[in-house]
């Protein structure tokens, strides 16, 4: 929506008005006016301040209860204080001091006992953080103290769990003092003082900063008026000072500006171009205004107008371009800059739902697993005890032996799965490493699926270096074949064909196994190892790929798939070079993917 003042015409009748008010008054205004109306105008900007502080009050206690909220609810760090397991919380800890960005950290459980603390916190601190009382409420308790002339902010939460369960207390603090006076200069452009009792706490650097603390007896509290903007002579210079108390640190901002130092270089300008410019540059300005912003700023500005409210409708498929190398090219520049990271961050906010749900889920999976695991352990193994006992009853009867290891090798491949399952959503893994012949090891997998092959019309071969040894984990490895060709199976029609291919490189060993069926649909195979992906499938849970990826990742090596409809499927599996050929001794056991 375009205005009726466009913005060539607010600029002309701008210079315009100026140039007559210069042009009648240049011979009536005097230094001393001028002066008088800057030194105003200095004492307003200075009375913002207190806004500019209010805000910065606001924005800090928003960001700290983000940060202690994403802390507190985060489930390795409340798993870390239930347990008190030492080198857990050693490792943990560190990461959340950076999300709070803090100095020290201090964790107490429920009796008050110290379960963690930093190395480097101050005797003073410690001794203040020991003296905060505990709460038992869902309070938060925020102090500030006077430590070695420095501001220090401690913060005291109490740690529950999701079910409210007390674990124990969160404090944690870091000095303030310099990040205030820094921020609040960069917020209103003046120079900043914390005070507190008299005592200078901290305060930003500058030439007037060191010329005010050098007068001991600035900070009296004769001369500090709350609320007021005050005026005072120091060392010749006039100074206009604003005195405000911080309501959440208990000290006392002082912002401070030299008079002098930001009216002289104006007052200068103003003296010597005051005539000379409003006669001679009027028509100039006027004349360079009008077409600078008719063909330059005006469709500048309507491009970016138009792009902030493609923006606010959520329309972003559009490009910025800049249309200048001056300020409003930049700030096109940064216009676009603001755009792609938007779309980047909905982009990530899309993905971290996505990764908590799937981590929700493989928690809950976790739980149901481990009760399956309970469950099944006792009927297995009375299971695995008959067999036992029919292969000594049977024992000439080889038809009836074949059945009970049958039986017996059915059961490890559902203790294989369901622990498999849980190790996948616990990120626990240990492999049992055997030395193995791979062509024996792929025609004991091809037997056994050859049958439901055959059923189904499918035919399934195997080739490659029949004196190739690798060491694997036997049960686990089997586990990825049996994921892809029970995948292959689902997929393919009667007449398809899936093969098995081994081949040694130079670096490493290449498992390669295809088919030559439809192929997966190309919105699923960049997430075809994500966790519970099913799409395609008429069942399942969507976690055997991920299982699969995982073991194959475990045993060093890597798993992935060339895909596309009509093409077939080829699933490819790099074993290192370390791997193959190795002389058997006893087992080696990888654990989480490294070679112990």
């Amino acid at each position: 929506m375009k205005s009726d003042m466009t913005l060539t015409r607010r600029f002309v009748l701008y210079v315009a008005g100026i140039i007559s008010v210069l042009l009648i008054g240049s011979l009536i205004v005097t230094s001393a006016v001028v002066r008088s109306a800057f030194t105003d105008q200095f004492g307003q900007r200075l009375s913002r301040s207190r806004q500019a502080l209010a805000r910065y009050s606001e924005v800090h206690v928003l960001q700290a209860v983000q940060k202690l909220k994403t802390v507190l609810t985060s489930p390795r760090f409340l798993a870390a204080v239930a347990t008190k397991h030492t080198e857990t919380i050693q490792r943990e800890m560190p990461i959340y001091e950076g999300i709070l960005g803090v100095e020290f950290l201090v964790i107490r459980d429920r009796d008050r006992k110290l379960v963690y603390t930093t190395e480097n916190i101050d005797k003073e601190c410690k001794r203040q953080v020991n003296a905060l009382p505990g709460t038992n409420t869902e309070s938060v308790i925020v102090e500030y103290f006077n430590i070695n002339q420095d501001l220090v902010e401690i913060v005291c939460s109490d740690i529950y769990t999701n079910d409210g369960f007390f674990l124990g207390q969160l404090l944690f603090g870091a000095s303030v003092s310099g990040a205030l006076t820094t921020e609040l200069k960069e917020l209103t452009g003046f120079d900043v003082f914390i005070s507190k009792d008299g005592k200078v706490l901290g305060k930003t650097k500058s030439r007037l900063t060191n010329i005010i603390t050098a007068n001991k007896d600035f900070f009296d509290s004769e001369n500090i008026i709350l609320h007021e903007i005050t005026e005072a002579v120091i060392e010749g210079e006039e100074i206009l000072f604003l005195s405000l108390p911080s309501s959440y640190t208990n000290a006392t901002i002082t912002f401070v500006g030299s008079v002098d130092e930001h009216i002289s270089p104006i007052m200068s300008q103003v003296t010597l171009w005051l005539i000379g410019l409003t006669v001679f540059g009027g028509v100039i300005s006027l004349l360079s205004i009008y077409t600078l912003t008719k063909h330059r700023i005006e469709r500048q500005v309507d491009i970016l107008v138009t792009a902030s409210e493609r923006i606010a409708v959520g329309d972003m498929e559009f490009e910025v371009i800049p249309q200048s190398t001056d300020e409003l090219g930049l700030l096109a520049q940064r216009f676009e800059q603001m755009r792609l990271r938007l779309i980047s961050n909905r982009e990530d906010l899309e993905i971290a739902h996505q990764e908590k749900v799937n981590s929700e889920r493989l928690a809950t999976t976790g739980s149901f697993v481990a009760g399956i695991i309970h469950d099944l352990k006792n009927p297995l193994a009375i299971i695995r005890s008959s067999t036992e006992l029919l292969q000594l009853i049977f024992k000439e009867n080889q038809n009836a032996l074949k059945h009970c290891f049958n039986i017996n090798n059915q059961i490890d491949r559902m203790v294989s799965l369901t622990r498999d399952i849980l190790e996948y959503c616990r990120g626990k893994t240990q492999l049992e490493m055997q030395q193995i012949r791979l062509a024996e090891y792929f025609d004991e997998l091809i037997i056994f699926h050859k049958q439901n092959f055959k059923k189904a019309g499918i035919a399934i071969v195997c080739s490659g270096d029949r004196s190739v040894f690798v060491n694997l984990d036997r049960q686990r490895f089997r586990r990825v074949i049996d994921n892809i060709l029970s995948n292959a199976k689902e997929a393919l029609k009667a007449g398809d064909k899936v093969e098995i291919k081994w081949t040694k490189l130079t670096d490493k060993l290449r498992i390669e196994i295809s088919d030559n069926g439809p192929g997966i649909p190309e919105e699923i195979v960049d997430s075809l190892f994500d966790p519970f992906v099913t799409s395609g499938k008429v069942g399942g849970t969507g976690l055997g790929l991920a299982i699969t990826k995982k073991i194959v990742e475990d045993h060093g090596s890597e798993l992935y798939v060339e895909s596309g409809p009509g093409k077939g499927t080829t699933f490819t599996i790099d074993m290192p070079v370390q791997l193959v050929d190795q002389a058997a001794s006893g087992k080696l056991v990888i654990s989480q993917g490294e070679l112990l």
